[in-house]
C-alpha cells in the first residue's frame, strides 16, 4: 500500500483533518447522498448495482473500490459473507456509513477499510480474485481512466472477475435526451460540491475491450442509462 495508506478495522474509522476539496466535497454529501439519489433515480442505481450480484462466483478476496455509503457493500458481504474484502474510500464519513451498514448485518464479515484515494494506491498484481468498481469510472477524466485501469485490473488474478456498473447515453428517443439531462446534471453539481473535474462519459466499453477484459453478463437498467 502505500505511504499514505488509512487503515480501518470493523466497527473503528480513524479521523483527521482534511484539506483535499474532493474528499471534503465527499464528506460533507455523505449524510444526503442517497437522497439525491433517491430524488434523480429512485431505486434504479441500487437495482444497477445489485443486479447481477447473485451470478458473480465465490470470491476470496474482493476489492471494492469508491462504493461509497457501502450500499452495495452491504449487499455483497451479506451473500458472501465468507469473502475476504477490502474497501477503499476516499471519504472517512462514507467509510464510517460503510462501517455503520455492515454493522447492521447478523453475519460477520471479514471487511478492511482503507480510507485514501485509489489513484495512489499500488496493491500487488493479482492479489485478489474479485474487483467491484460501481459508478466509480465515471469521475475520472478520459485520460486517468485509461492510465488507472490497467492498474486497477492488474490486482485481479488471472481468471478473476470485474463487476463493473456505471452511466452510459441510452440509445435514443426522449431516454437519451432524458439521460443527457441527468448526466450533465451530476457533472454539473458534483464538479461544484467536490471539484470533479470529468464532464463527458468515457467509452468504458472500448477501454475493456482495449484491455482484452472478455465480457461474461450485461444487464442494461434505468431506462438505458
Amino acid at each position: 500500500m502505500g505511504t499514505g495508506t488509512r487503515r480501518t478495522m470493523l466497527g473503528r474509522v480513524m479521523k483527521e483533518e482534511r484539506t483535499d476539496v474532493s474528499e471534503r466535497g465527499y464528506d460533507r454529501l455523505a449524510k444526503i447522498y442517497w437522497l439525491i439519489e433517491s430524488a434523480l433515480f429512485g431505486g434504479d442505481l441500487q437495482r444497477a448495482r445489485t443486479c447481477l450480484l447473485d451470478t458473480l462466483p465465490q470470491c476470496k478476496r474482493m476489492l471494492i473500490l469508491g462504493d461509497g455509503n457501502g450500499r452495495y457493500l452491504k449487499e455483497f458481504v451479506r451473500i458472501q459473507s465468507a469473502s475476504e474484502v477490502t474497501s477503499v474510500d476516499q471519504s472517512g464519513v462514507m467509510i464510517e456509513r460503510q462501517v455503520a451498514s455492515v454493522n447492521s448485518l447478523d453475519c460477520n464479515p471479514s471487511v478492511e477499510w482503507v480510507h485514501d484515494d485509489a489513484k495512489k494506491l499500488k496493491f500487488p498484481k493479482g492479489e485478489f480474485d474479485g474487483l467491484s468498481m460501481l459508478f466509480f469510472l465515471d469521475c475520472f477524466r478520459p485520460d486517468e481512466v485509461r492510465e488507472l485501469l490497467p492498474r486497477f485490473l492488474g490486482c485481479v488474478s488471472p481468471g478473476g472477475v470485474i463487476h463493473f456498473v456505471d452511466f452510459q447515453e441510452p440509445a435514443a428517443g426522449w431516454w437519451r435526451l432524458r439521460g443527457r439531462l441527468y448526466l450533465k446534471l451530476m457533472h454539473w453539481f458534483f464538479g461544484w460540491q467536490t471539484g470533479l473535474e470529468n464532464r463527458k462519459l468515457v467509452n468504458f466499453r472500448e477501454e475493456f475491450k482495449r484491455l482484452s477484459v472478455s465480457l461474461v453478463a450485461e444487464r442494461v437498467t434505468c431506462k438505458g442509462l
